[in-house]
């Protein structure tokens, strides 16, 4: 019996949207307007980061029956 890892799918599927969330996270510090604006695009990111890992909780192969956590 050969067992292998498949680390490309965790990154392509995992680590690479992840990164491209937090990358917009940077970028939110340029943008021009008011606190509140930064606030909710903020807000926007995070919320679109739980339901992301909640949704590879699903997809993905685990081994722990976990819900991710930020």
């Amino acid at each position: 019996i050969t067992i292998k890892r498949r680390p490309r799918l965790y990154v392509i599927n995992l680590i690479l949207p992840i990164f491209l969330f937090l990358l917009l996270d940077v970028m939110s510090f340029f943008i021009v307007g008011s606190g509140t604006d930064k606030l909710n695009f903020k807000m926007t990111l995070l919320l679109s980061i739980s339901v992301f890992l909640l949704i590879l909780n699903d997809t993905l192969p685990s081994t722990a029956e976990q819900i991710p956590l930020i």
